[in-house]
């Protein structure tokens, strides 16, 4: 009888509580750790965010060479360098807009 209840004390006592616990306390860690680390993650680009916006790139007399100046997005950022005072160079399949 000793050795038939000890092995079933065995099976019983790897199948509490305590040997569950590490898999209970992992979700628990994971979602501290997201919680409190994503807070100043998001504080810090938002900071960054701000800087850039604050001071913006000075390209006045500066050569810049835009791709695809024709239309779309290319066209737009031609027109917004130009306002900032850079010398243009652009590249385009067409001669015209349409």
């Amino acid at each position: 009888m000793s050795a038939s209840s000890s092995s079933l004390r065995a099976d019983q006592s790897s199948h509490g509580f305590c040997s569950q616990s590490p898999q209970f306390l992992a979700p628990i860690a994971t979602i501290a750790a997201l919680f409190f680390l994503t807070t100043p993650y998001i504080v810090l680009k938002l900071l960054c965010h701000i800087a850039r916006s604050i001071s913006k790139e000075n390209v006045a007399g500066k050569v810049v060479l835009i791709v695809g100046a024709s239309s779309g997005i290319g066209e737009h950022i031609a027109y917004e360098y130009a306002r900032r005072g850079a010398c243009l160079v652009l590249a385009a399949r067409r001669e015209e807009s349409p």
